[in-house]
């Protein structure tokens, strides 16, 4: 699928498009959304709650989760 253009916006940092009846998302990994609200993560991409996209419902979360610091110094 090289070269194919995701027209479709579906939250912040996720693109997506439809080829063949086959949904395909565009992630890019190396950007950084900010913290989650808890702290434990840190957002990649978001569709911030449940989309339609397709003639379905997408509700996609994309985090890293932070390592944790040892404080045995």
């Amino acid at each position: 699928m090289k070269d194919k253009e995701f027209e479709d916006v579906l939250g912040k940092n996720i693109q997506a498009t439809v080829i063949d009846g086959i949904i395909y998302l565009k992630i890019d990994p190396s950007k950084r959304l900010g913290e989650s609200k808890s702290g434990k993560s840190e957002i990649v991409a978001t569709t911030s709650g449940n989309v339609n996209y397709a003639g379905i419902k997408l509700g996609i979360n994309a985090y890293l989760p932070k390592t944790k610091v040892s404080s045995d110094e």
